[in-house]
């Protein structure tokens, strides 16, 4: 039909049509408000507006992750510049009672006394978190217990509306119905628990099997229909589904992706500078004086038994990798020498006496590098060798040599299906960052190059020294001196904004599965290195020492913190 028409197959399937056009786009009518309308708006500009308070009141039975999430939540809103505090109903009941050979009976609902006393436990912690965000402006408070009750629930709200109007409240349920998951938070919770010190661990799950069950016996979920007028959020099973009732705004935008993206998963984190690229006068005639480089290496053995035996110190050992310098995919390599003051400049911070931050420096070094310019002799060696601590590193996580594309069986409902093991490797865009991602090992579709990864962008003055900014800018000099995290580059960035610009990134590292590798640059891993460490001012960021030619290690623990583990590759003699 389509040949006798004179039109081809393929132009017979033309939409006749334009998906932009007509009733296919949409109507073109001026939005009309009725009054239908107005409500809803007046309801939603209500919950949008930034309030200087936020309480967060986790709900859920025991076991079920609210402490877990309480702390990281509470650590990724410190990290972003606000002030947050975590109230643990439970630690305010073991002040008020103490903590040692509790009985069980003490939660049984039927326990007048015990109910009197738990009641007065978070009475106080009510009170006490009422009272600290009276004396905190742009501040979260995480009000953590299992708040099990519809007249709990609907009293924290009036007692926080009656503190302060202006504060805004959302509840966050935990619902967690994997027996799996449940078996194991009961175990941790009895190893690691005050209340069952001196006791052994079957006593200590047997206690544990009571309690929950008199909390079950007693526990109402939100309920959708008579408290929906809260703003709330329903996880279930740590965040294979979520249930958003009337949130919006700031909690919308940064919240709610963060809890989506957390889980209990172990798997290693890697931060790294990007290879050596310093072209400096002086690093050349260090080096026809015999300055050299010395490598470092890392042992299999060591760091398996190191890591079975969960030790946070740093591994070292010896090893080696052949592989061809040179070209490194269509890019030259640089040749230029490492500067004979590369050690020193590893253990120090950015200072005033070194010069600020540049988009057209190595980080804190005092001599512009073109932006484009890529590895020298040493960061090739540096990339090579961290190419061989991915592939042991790896060997430890997957129980395998290869480092990428290995696979591994996973269930896809009643089937099973074979998938790739892999890492993540996340650059900059800056040559160099990528460049000791390629001669590492990986191919150019193994690597994300993202610009969310450059450095802080010092606007106009980045090609300026800071003896130049003293001399040119000193009203600015001096700002930037008095408050190095909050003020902003002309035409740049100040750190606050880097943190703002790093957020999503974060979310999409706290959510893998795998290892992830991030080879960026000083300001942007001072950053990420604060949100890991669990800092509880980042406002000092900017000071903290990221040596070149390192790898820095996070490992996930159980309570929501990282251990923090450094793998020098490479020092100079």
């Amino acid at each position: 039909m389509a040949a006798a028409s004179g039109r081809s197959p393929v132009e017979s399937r033309k939409p006749l049509v334009s998906a932009g056009a007509g009733y296919y786009g949409g109507s073109t009518d001026v939005s009309r408000k009725n009054l239908w309308d107005l409500e809803r708006m007046t309801e939603r500009a209500e919950l949008t507006v930034n309030s200087p308070h936020l309480v967060i009141v986790m709900v859920g039975l025991p076991g079920r992750g609210k402490s877990f999430l309480a702390r990281k939540l509470s650590k990724f809103l410190c990290w972003k510049g606000m002030s947050s505090e975590v109230f643990n109903v439970g630690k305010f009941r073991r002040e008020l009672v103490g903590d040692a050979n509790l009985s069980n009976s003490f939660f049984d609902p039927k326990n007048e006394e015990g109910a009197r006393q738990r009641e007065e436990a978070f009475s106080v912690a009510l009170t006490e978190m009422l009272r600290w965000i009276s004396e905190h402006d742009n501040c979260v408070a995480i009000l953590d217990a299992t708040n099990a009750s519809i007249s709990r629930r609907r009293h924290i709200y009036d007692s926080c509306k009656r503190h302060s109007s202006s504060t805004s409240v959302v509840f966050i349920e935990t619902i967690c119905k994997d027996q799996t998951i449940l078996e194991s938070n009961m175990i941790d919770k009895a190893k690691l628990s005050p209340d069952f010190a001196g006791r052994t661990l079957e006593e200590a799950v047997a206690d544990l099997r009571v309690r929950w069950a008199y909390f079950e016996s007693v526990y109402e979920t939100i309920d959708e229909k008579k408290e929906e007028d809260l703003s709330f959020i329903k996880l279930y099973d740590l965040s294979s589904r979520v249930l958003s009732n009337k949130v919006y705004g700031n909690i919308t935008k940064t919240t709610l992706p963060f809890l989506m993206s957390l889980h209990v998963g172990t798997r290693p984190i890697f931060l790294l500078r990007a290879g050596d690229s310093f072209i400096d006068p002086v690093a050349m005639a260090a080096t026809a004086a015999g300055a050299k480089v010395v490598k470092i290496g890392f042992d299999e053995s060591a760091e398996s038994a190191a890591a079975a035996a969960g030790s946070d110190s740093s591994d070292t050992g010896a090893g080696d990798r052949s592989s061809s310098s040179g070209s490194i995919s269509g890019r030259n390599g640089r040749a230029n020498s490492m500067d004979a003051r590369q050690h020193a400049r590893n253990a120090h911070m950015v200072s005033f006496d070194r010069g600020p931050l540049s988009c057209g420096m190595e980080d804190d070094e005092e001599v512009p590098v073109a932006p484009n310019a890529g590895l020298n002799e040493h960061g090739q060696e540096f990339a090579r060798l961290l190419g061989d601590f991915i592939a042991m590193k790896t060997k430890l996580f997957y129980g395998d040599t290869d480092r990428r594309m290995s696979v591994v069986q996973v269930r896809r409902g009643s089937e099973m299906a074979r998938q790739p093991r892999t890492v993540k490797m996340l650059t900059s865009t800056l040559p160099r960052a990528l460049d000791t991602a390629l001669l590492a090992g990986f191919n150019d579709e193994d690597v994300e190059s993202l610009p969310t990864l450059n450095p802080l962008d010092q606007g106009a003055l980045c090609e300026l020294s800071m003896e130049q900014i003293m001399a040119q800018e000193p009203a600015f000099y001096e700002m930037w001196r008095q408050s190095p995290f909050l003020t902003r580059f002309p035409g740049g960035e100040s750190y606050r904004d880097l943190i703002a610009r790093l957020e999503p990134l974060l979310v999409d590292i706290e959510q893998q599965t795998v290892p992830v590798f991030v080879i960026s640059h000083l300001s942007v891993l001072q950053a990420l290195h604060s949100y890991f460490m669990g800092d509880a001012d980042v406002t000092q960021c900017w000071q903290t020492p990221i040596p070149i030619h390192t790898v820095i290690e996070f490992t996930p623990l159980l309570g929501g913190a990282f251990r923090r583990t450094v793998h020098p590759l490479m020092t100079e003699n």
